[in-house]
């Protein structure tokens, strides 16, 4: 499901350090929390090069710089394409849309790095604001998960052919400019700008649809 709701500017998710998961994890009273914010910096520090998949992501109000809840991923992407997250909001701050605009940043984060083509989440059965906060975002129901409901997000569609057609169309011009025949220097930019798209449409749909048979066949 492509996520159709108009973006907003209320919060910025940054992802800590290792010092600053030190003191997240020394900060934090839940036994439980504390013991997933350890094994996450244990994580960032085994895989350095891919830590931002493992990190705690600090949510803050785009005006003022104070924290209202936190993001990250349970790991890095699988075989399949997928990545689950994870998401709070800090008490006192629920229901204005930091959550939904939080986790709308991180899917979007995800899906603009190589091989992400599905992103996943889980809300328990009753709670009715986590799951809310999916759907504002375009997460569809996929059945069960392991702590609760669990959500989906595809990754939209690419229209490369689009966008490198007004590439085409500026070539073109300079094109036509060179050679003293626009008209010429038209069909050859928009010629080239078709193909490119095209190409690189064809090869995400190719990347996408072996994602999906990888997971039909698991």
């Amino acid at each position: 499901m492509n996520n159709k709701t108009k973006k907003t500017n209320l919060v910025r998710i940054t992802p800590r350090t290792d010092e600053e998961m030190q003191e997240l994890i020394d900060a934090e009273q839940d036994e439980a929390l504390r013991t997933a914010y350890t094994e996450m910096l244990q994580n960032c520090r085994s895989h350095p090069q891919k830590r931002l998949w493992y990190t705690c992501w600090r949510v803050t109000l785009a005006q003022g710089g104070q924290l209202v809840g936190n993001v990250g991923f349970l790991g890095e992407p699988n075989e399949a394409g997928e990545v689950e997250l994870g998401y709070g909001t800090l008490p006192g701050f629920c229901g204005n849309g930091y959550a939904t605009e939080a986790v709308r940043r991180l899917a979007d984060w995800a899906f603009s790095q190589p091989g992400v083509f599905f992103v996943l989440a889980q809300a328990a059965q009753g709670n009715a604001a986590s799951r809310r906060v999916l759907e504002k975002v375009g997460f569809g129901p996929a059945g069960a998960g392991h702590e609760g409901l669990l959500f989906e997000l595809e990754k939209p569609k690419p229209d490369n052919v689009s966008t490198y057609l007004s590439l085409g169309l500026a070539l073109g011009v300079v094109f036509g400019t060179s050679l003293n025949n626009l008209a010429m220097g038209l069909s050859l930019g928009l010629a080239i700008g078709i193909a490119i798209g095209s190409m690189l449409d064809g090869e995400d749909k190719k990347k996408r649809q072996a994602a999906k048979l990888r997971r039909q066949n698991r």
